[in-house]
């Protein structure tokens, strides 16, 4: 039974660790150590305010294999998903591992190459390299790009968070996956840009995140790209042009358009 701790993630690159939720104990089943969510020895326990605890059973996942580690997952309001699962090569029933949620950068789908070593686009760890030291991947094509369905926003805690709260139950109910307790994977993310925002809105909803590797990250689109009132047209243009040709939300057009035209953006779009 695998007991490899999350430290290894954080050692590997620099983490934010979250620590555990007051209320969720590791799973006296599946052979993890309490103290292993630390880097060197048990961090205090403390809730970050705003965020659920463990979901408890892992929901019956709706979704369907449409292909070697490929699923369309059904996301809380019908939206389906695209999910690749890459489970490591090692892992078992009785050899279960922690798993790393790899998210993609703005209009790009989730990252299915298990070949090439080193470093993604962002500096993030590539799926190989997070086999060998010890993890399952999770990588998805977010809300709106690749091969999901919906609308894109910037990633709205009701939309994009709520997505990956439905992709980690999903995970928690999978073969070989180390959990802390029922529903709650052992896990961490990793990703940047859009890919690294995504980290801290989940995290900031869903205590069953242990760990967060964001990278050239955002905490604010609105001081990001119209700080002091003033529109970042430069930025705007290059964003919005990567993402045009998909189904954003309108609030995304209305505020470049608006960016452009009057150099304000209104209240209702920052």
């Amino acid at each position: 039974m695998n007991e490899r701790p999350l430290r290894a993630l954080a050692l590997l690159i620099p983490a934010a660790l979250l620590g555990a939720c007051s209320n969720s104990s590791p799973s006296k089943t599946d052979g993890a150590s309490p103290t292993s969510r630390a880097v060197t020895g048990t961090p205090a326990k403390f809730v970050r305010p705003g965020c659920t605890t463990s979901r408890g059973a892992p929901p019956k996942s709706v979704s369907l294999n449409i292909g070697a580690s490929e699923y369309m997952v059904t996301s809380f309001d019908g939206t389906l998903i695209r999910a690749h699962w890459f489970p490591n090569p090692s892992a078992t029933k009785a050899t279960v591992m922690p798993t790393v949620l790899k998210g993609p950068g703005w209009t790009q789908p989730g990252d299915v190459n298990t070949a090439s070593k080193g470093d993604g686009i962002f500096g993030d760890l590539n799926i190989a390299n997070l086999w060998a030291e010890g993890y399952n991947v999770l990588s998805w094509d977010p809300r709106g790009f690749g091969k999901s369905g919906g609308v894109v926003s910037t990633n709205d805690p009701d939309r994009e968070g709520k997505d990956t709260q439905v992709l980690v139950d999903w995970v928690a109910a999978q073969s070989g996956v180390q959990l802390d307790a029922p529903g709650d994977p052992r896990m961490g993310m990793v990703g940047g840009s859009y890919g690294g925002d995504i980290q801290i809105v989940l995290a900031t909803q869903d205590c069953r995140v242990d760990a967060i590797v964001p990278t050239i990250a955002w905490h604010s689109l609105s001081t990001s790209l119209y700080k002091a009132e003033t529109v970042k047209q430069g930025w705007g243009d290059q964003l919005y042009g990567f993402a045009k040709s998909f189904k954003l939300d309108p609030h995304i057009t209305s505020a470049y358009e608006s960016g452009h035209a009057t150099g304000a953006i209104s209240v209702e779009d920052a």
